[in-house]
């Protein structure tokens, strides 16, 4: 009871300051309105207006991630969680940024943060639109489960692509950008609402759901915990998401130290947590914590949790509370927090009045933000080697000496966007795409098709009865191709792995929808093809009018021999029933044709990596190597032209220790989007110098690693405490120019625990070309023992120099931010022995060292790495 009382007091208190700054604001007519509706009372007023309205049955419905109407109060529907991870996920069409993982490389939180708000502009407008019509669920166009401030502990894990890498200070850097933008700079609203996932160490998904996490409290601190703190501290995230795992025996969703202690005690937050989907019913199903579903949300609830994603609520709240496991109190609380979140986005209020009404859906793919994904996916780009090739380095491709280039390779014709990606609503660019355009006429750029297992059919290949490039898809808002399509459109190819709880076009409102794609199917080459489709749902697939294949979720296929010069017809056709039917791609194996002609080439462009395929949620990779069949056609790739180009996509680090050996160039470009390609080709011919910097370590081998379920960094994970030479380090990027640091100053360098030292430096562009740098500080504490790591990154700078340019760039260091978790004392503390500054171009490439002496470590306030306004309350 006294703990309810106390959680009422603090809600109310907080409420009653001003969560965000709530002014009166004058409604015509408003004195006919419910309290609840007028947006001239404080917020407070108002929730406890909605609050004592609603019934029993009503409240248990709102603390539900799929909320039914409440007609009698004129409450419409809503579903949470959609997804905005690198752009929005459903329903409908929308930019496609490059997967997190490259956003991390861009080192660049400004460029992220305008990213994030260009994806709630798409969000507000697809709301302002579709205005209720969406019937699928986890539709919410205001409340979107992004970014993932996990670190990234092991590369090996499926789900590092969706991460900002290995570091936490880096990571939480990154999440406050996308907060930030994502949730608006406005005084009364918020423009969408960002939830940091998945609170905390979720970090693999072998055995997901029950997974133990052994930390050390020193580490949970230092390493697991900052970037969470940050997202709320700093960026005042208006909600937080529970992972399934659990933390030293206790289930995160279950878990009262996580969810009320530190996040409401320590950080102060004020939103409301929501569980991942299935999390409370994986405490009675797979940790067995409990005895009975009542149990699990009796636990969840009294830890913290405010919303389920899930069903156990639904069915199971109700006679929780009847037993008297679940106070109203607790329940009340809930649900308080949850309505929150609905007042800050304005669904209570006139349309009117919400800023962010106004927002056209003409925005939506807008030129703005296709321009913002070239850019991104441009400044994401990590040049991970340029060796000399006659001379001079094979980077950048000059265009007026090639001749003719060839594009192979598993990702040569595809755009491999990663997970939780959305429906571009451009066509998306792929590699081949990209260097074709940039190279123009006079350049023949030749595409060799993957022969090394079923993989989309590239574009170039397919054309429509009109004579496009691609095929006809006609679109039905049925799941039986009847009546008449509500949209048709040329898909450069049938590659949609991902259509879920979705839909793919922005005419579709429900969850079941069909698809018929029609065209020609034109072979280059004579021979045996193995043709078919891999399919999440039922489909069928017709050649020449004959059905060729169907199946229903699977990789139905057939060979079948095709002649080069003929064209085949090809119906396909895709009945999207319901959720778990996931979408459609329509896959062949061609007839290896042989690397004869790449030998009169002047140079090959090999598109390498890997795929959801192989690195996803739910699935870890079990290697860090390339895949095999891709090892033994770059070997063979190389030996019949030494001039190789190898473009890497992928989601985490690999150990490609032979590429860096045979191969004279390599670019890591990661999921790099819908203007993937288009910013490939920027790079590879010189009109973007690339400056992207590695997120995380790229190790030499799996020999490196630990086990995946091996939480402890110290055991030499990360740059932090890799006791080896990695094949590529933390913050490494090459450049197609030089840089040179001198004259590193350090102001003051004595201090104590609450001060700032400012590291300032010279930079000079000592090269030929126009460029990027990044500029990383890293601190080391001089006396440092096994269980301190080598050295930290605190600050850095995306800054550009043009060719001969010169500037001093100074950054602020606070020394709080140094400071690491004392068991002994319960308390964050820097130590006063003395420490040193490195600034360098990557955590192994240190050009300058200076020394800082710290004295007195009593640090304050050190839940934010530095003291800053709070946008809501005015205080510091």
């Amino acid at each position: 009871l006294l703990i309810a009382i106390l959680t009422s007091v603090t809600l109310m208190t907080t409420l009653a300051m001003g969560h965000r700054s709530h002014g009166p604001m004058p409604v015509a007519g408003s004195s006919a309105l419910p309290a609840f509706r007028n947006p001239s009372l404080p917020l407070q007023e108002r929730i406890d207006d909605l609050m004592s309205r609603l019934t029993l049955d009503e409240k248990i419905s709102l603390v539900q991630d799929t909320t039914p109407a409440i007609p009698r109060l004129g409450i419409a529907a809503y579903n949470y969680g959609n997804e905005a991870l690198h752009g929005v996920v459903r329903p409908g069409t929308a930019t496609v940024f490059p997967q997190a993982i490259g956003l991390a490389a861009t080192w660049d939180p400004d460029l992220v943060k305008k990213m994030a708000d260009a994806i709630s502009d798409e969000g507000r407008a697809k709301n302002n639109w579709y205005a209720g019509r969406v019937e699928i669920p986890y539709s919410g166009l205001l409340t979107f489960w992004a970014p993932v401030v996990n670190v990234a502990h092991d590369p090996r894990w499926g789900r590092t692509q969706e991460t900002f890498g290995e570091d936490p200070y880096l990571t939480g850097r990154m999440g406050v950008a996308y907060v930030e933008g994502l949730q608006g700079g406005d005084a009364k609203y918020l423009k969408a609402i960002a939830t940091p996932k998945a609170f905390v160490a979720y970090s693999q998904e072998s055995n997901r759901f029950s997974a133990n996490a052994v930390i050390s409290e020193e580490q949970l601190h230092n390493y697991y915990l900052p970037p969470f703190r940050e997202c709320v501290v700093e960026g005042h995230a208006e909600s937080v998401m529970s992972a399934y795992n659990a933390v030293n025996g206790v289930p995160c969703t279950a878990s009262r130290w996580l969810l009320t202690d530190v996040l409401r005690g320590v950080w102060g937050f004020k939103g409301y947590v929501v569980s991942d989907c299935g999390g409370v019913a994986n405490l009675f199903h797979a940790f067995h914590d409990v005895k009975s579903e009542e149990q699990a949300a009796e636990a969840a609830l009294d830890a913290g949790l405010d919303l389920e994603c899930g069903h156990l609520f639904k069915a199971h709240l109700l006679p929780a509370v009847q037993q008297g496991l679940v106070s109203e109190q607790i329940l009340n609380r809930a649900v308080a927090n949850v309505l929150l979140g609905r007042f800050l986005i304005g669904e209570f209020d006139p349309a009117g009045q919400v800023t962010f009404s106004r927002i056209p859906e003409s925005v939506n793919g807008s030129p703005q933000h296709v321009l913002l994904a070239r850019q991104l996916a441009r400044e994401s780009i990590v040049l991970l080697k340029n060796g000399k090739v006659d001379g001079r380095p094979l980077l950048p491709l000059n265009a007026a000496s090639v001749h003719s280039i060839a594009v192979v390779g598993p990702s040569a014709a595809v755009c491999r966007f990663g997970d939780y990606s959305g429906n571009p609503a451009n066509p998306p660019v792929t590699p081949l795409a990209g260097i074709r355009t940039r190279a123009g006429a006079r350049i023949a750029v030749m595409l060799i098709p993957w022969a090394g297992e079923l993989s989309p059919i590239p574009s170039e290949y397919l054309t429509t009865e009109k004579g496009s490039q691609g095929l006809r898809g006609e679109y039905f808002d049925d799941d039986r191709l009847e009546g008449k399509p509500k949209e048709a459109r040329v898909d450069q190819q049938v590659n949609f792995a991902d259509w879920g709880d979705t839909t793919p076009v922005n005419t579709l409102f429900g969850p079941q929808y069909s698809v018929r794609w029609t065209g020609q199917l034109n072979p280059r080459v004579s021979g045996d093809y193995e043709l078919g489709m891999k399919v999440d749902g039922e489909a069928h697939l017709y050649l020449d009018g004959e059905k060729f294949v169907e199946g229903f979720t699977g990789s139905p296929a057939k060979t079948v021999p095709l002649r080069a010069g003929r064209s085949y017809s090809v119906r396909l056709e895709y009945f999207h029933h319901k959720d778990p039917d996931r979408g459609i791609r329509l896959v062949w194996k061609p007839p290896e044709e042989g690397l004869e002609q790449v030998r009169q080439c002047d140079v090959v462009i090999a598109v390498l990596g890997l795929s959801t395929d192989i690195e996803t949620e739910s699935k870890d990779r079990t290697t860090l190597a390339l895949p095999p069949e891709q090892q033994d056609f770059i070997q063979r790739l190389v030996q019949a032209n030494p001039h190789v180009i190898v473009v890497l996509e992928n989601g985490s680090a690999m150990a490609i220790d032979w590429l860096q050996e045979h191969v004279p160039a390599i670019l890591e470009s990661w999921y790099p989007g819908e203007e993937g390609g288009a910013a490939l080709a920027d790079v590879l011919f010189g009109d973007y110098n690339p400056a992207g910097r590695l997120p995380l370590t790229f190790y030499a081998s799996d020999a490196q690693l630990p086990p995946i379920n091996h939480y402890d960094i110290t055991e030499g994970r990360t740059y932090m405490y890799l006791g080896q030479l990695p094949l590529y380090p933390f913050g490494y990027g090459l450049s197609y120019t030089k840089f040179r640091y001198e004259n590193l100053q350090l102001s003051p360098k004595d201090t104590d625990a609450t001060g700032i030292v400012r590291a300032s430096v010279d930079v000079e562009n000592v090269g030929p070309y126009d460029g990027d740098e990044v500029v990383q500080v890293y601190v080391h504490q001089e006396k440092s023992n096994d269980q301190l790591p080598h050295q930290q990154l605190k600050a850095f700078e995306r800054i550009h120099l043009k060719s001969g340019e010169r500037r001093t760039i100074t950054l602020p260091l606070p020394v709080a931010n140094w400071a690491r978790w004392d068991v002994q004392k319960n308390a964050f503390i820097v130590n006063s022995d003395p420490y040193a500054v490195w600034v360098g171009t990557s955590s192994a490439d240190i050009r300058l060292k200076e020394q800082v002496r710290v004295s007195n470590t009593e640090t304050g306030d050190l839940w934010c790495p530095t003291h800053v306004s709070d946008s809501r309350t005015g205080q510091k």
